[in-house]
């Protein structure tokens, strides 16, 4: 009887506050705190991820991840000013399709966005079309005024493969590939097979552009190795035939030799390497084959590239005594030297053209008949 006596007094204490009844608690305890936020702790970034703060670093980014060929990376936003997902989407297309370095090697660049409670982290995934070897292979250079020399190492290790980003360059695929011709002609020596060339651009809305040269010699590394020797050797010993004195009559007979050991034909090859060890070569294999000779016996000459009659046309540029002078021995195979050796502009004129811009002004007054004259006459 006396439990449940208590526990009806219980009861009534729990009911009367809410029926207005007085309790039989006679003190009523109140108690409040000052509230404060509770502060977020904001994690750590994940392990490798990279913070980025605006598009340029953004941009900057993902183009390192090209440049070192890595397949994912993370980006932290946490600090980042802009539209995340705006500017991720604008920086992937513009890494891919509007920079050289990915328009060479990269298919395509896809991105998933986390929120880590307070701040965001993107994970980047690149496909390559290239491999990592490609891609290490490339060679950087600011202008293309070092892109010709880059050219020359590669014909002359016989390399089918040459890919160069020139950082600021206003040259097209079709004046690039020029500079084999270049080469060739420059150091008949290297080129005795002139390799077909085919130069692929990959360019984006700045003036950097990647040059892809793709080569093909026609033959094997070793058989154009011991062409070479070939070759070498046969300049040598016509240079060692020359036995006049003074750069006039050196590079005269010269010439003759070359008339004596070589046929003009225009279906033939078109390298020093035909004309001299083959016996036959166009005006261009034979203005090859008399500049190695020359350069051979210390005589400056150019190869001089332009039309005759309209057609296309290789003759040579000579050096004698301060002076330059024209010397086309392909066409003096057919109308003889007083006609086509040691002329000048002037005379030239009318039958030939060329670009005077690439070529030095040959103004002398020496002439095949006087030298001749002086030769029969000392």
């Amino acid at each position: 009887m006396a439990k449940k006596l208590i526990l009806l007094l219980l009861v009534a204490a729990l009911i009367a506050p809410a029926s207005g009844c007085v309790s039989v608690f006679e003190k009523e305890y109140f108690s409040a705190t000052k509230y404060e936020d509770e502060e977020v702790e904001i994690p750590a970034s994940t392990d490798g991820a990279v913070e980025v703060g605006n598009y340029f670093r953004l941009k900057l980014e993902i183009s390192r991840m090209v440049s070192d060929h890595r397949d994912t990376g993370t980006l932290d936003f946490r600090e980042y000013d802009g539209n995340i997902y705006d500017d991720i989407a604008a920086a992937c297309k513009e890494v891919s399709a509007n920079t050289a370095l990915g328009a060479y090697c990269v298919d395509y660049i896809s991105y998933d966005v986390d929120r880590i409670v307070a701040y965001y982290e993107a994970n980047i995934y690149i496909s390559y079309k290239r491999t990592v070897e490609e891609t290490s292979a490339i060679i950087t250079i600011s202008t293309s005024d070092s892109l010709e020399k880059h050219v020359r190492n590669t014909l002359s290790e016989l390399r089918t493969n040459l890919v160069v980003l020139v950082n600021a360059s206003m040259i097209s695929g079709e004046e690039a590939a020029g500079y084999v011709d270049t080469v060739c002609r420059e150091d008949p020596l290297l080129c005795v097979n002139k390799p077909d060339v085919t130069v692929n651009v990959y360019s984006g809305n700045g003036l950097q552009k990647i040059y892809e040269y793709q080569l093909d010699y026609g033959d094997r590394k070793e058989a154009l190795l011991e062409k070479r020797e070939v070759l070498s050797t046969a300049v040598s010993e016509l240079a060692e035939e020359i036995t006049a004195e003074g750069d006039a009559y050196r590079a005269l007979q010269a010439a003759s030799l070359m008339i004596s050991r070589c046929v003009s034909d225009e279906v033939a090859g078109n390298t020093a390497y035909s004309a001299l060890v083959d016996g036959a070569a166009d005006s261009e294999g034979i203005a090859m084959a008399y500049r190695a000779v020359c350069t051979a016996l210390g005589i400056p000459s150019r190869i001089a590239a332009g039309r005759l009659h309209a057609e296309q046309h290789y003759w040579n540029m000579i050096e004698v005594d301060g002076h330059w002078y024209h010397a086309d021995i392909s066409r003096a195979m057919e109308d003889g030297l007083a006609q086509t050796f040691l002329l000048n502009d002037s005379y030239m004129w009318g039958r030939y053209w060329w670009d005077t811009e690439l070529y030095p002004v040959c103004d002398g007054r020496l002439t095949y008949n006087a030298i001749i004259a002086a030769q029969q006459n000392p």
